[in-house]
């Protein structure tokens, strides 16, 4: 109860306090793995209108996100390639964290789906590994063996898809539900290196995700970035469509 009390303090502390969105991220750095999964899976994880991509493509990112006003945390997420009113972008259906702090403040400002859970990570010059384990089980474990180094590296700014959805107190009613987006801008990568990876998944046991087959892994890579993560615009509400 005690730390209950604590987290709920800190909580409120921070938010009367800090500067609402956006929110700037300055050398993060991220694992990437790009492979191949069941189609039929993605058309359970990505609820309708938003489209998942028809080939399986499926993207796992780990690493420690370093927000410029001093608060780090490592952070896990899923993303699958899909388009929404005609924008292409990346379905988010999973999140996991090991701060309450960001974990509260993504949820409930842009609706991302996130779990708490212990995240391990490390790096040198030649690999970079990370591992999830909830409750005593390991989740998930990655291993890049680093290769080339990529000098120079743009890509265009992410825009991500979430399903905010806050159940009401009344029993059968929902408060809120409806997909909402937002752009990673100002995306620039300080460093990009290819390499070989290792993936095992095993059960994911929240936000309804089970088993994730892995068929082939497509690309692999160690990244250091800048971006800024800004305000959301709601691509379809369910309650209003009703």
């Amino acid at each position: 109860m005690k730390a209950l009390i604590s987290t709920t303090i800190l909580l409120l502390l921070f938010c009367s306090n800090a500067k609402s969105q956006p929110y700037s991220y300055k050398g993060s750095e991220l694992i990437t793995i790009v492979f191949q999964t069941s189609p039929d899976l993605l058309k359970k994880l990505v609820p309708e209108p938003v489209i998942a991509n028809p080939g399986g493509i499926m993207v796992i990112a780990i690493g420690v996100q370093r927000m410029e006003s001093g608060i780090s945390y490592h952070e896990m997420y899923f993303a699958i390639p899909s388009a929404a009113n005609g924008k292409e972008g990346l379905f988010i259906p999973i999140l996991y964290l090991d701060k309450a702090l960001p974990l509260y403040l993504g949820r409930e400002i842009w609706g991302f789906p996130k779990y708490e859970a212990e995240l391990n990570y490390s790096k040198d010059e030649k690999k970079v590994a990370a591992s999830i384990h909830k409750d005593g089980k390991l989740l998930i474990e990655v291993a890049i063996e680093l290769e080339n180094s990529v000098s120079d590296m743009k890509a265009a700014d992410p825009l991500v898809f979430v399903l905010k959805y806050i159940p009401s107190a009344e029993e059968g009613s929902i408060d809120v539900k409806k997909i909402n987006s937002v752009i990673m801008a100002n995306y620039t990568y300080t460093k990009y290196q290819q390499g070989l990876a290792k993936l095992i998944i095993n059960n994911i046991p929240d936000a309804s995700i089970g088993e994730i087959p892995i068929y082939k892994i497509l690309d692999a890579s160690y990244s250091e970035v800048n971006f800024i993560l800004g305000f959301g615009k709601t691509e379809y509400d369910y309650l209003k469509q009703k």
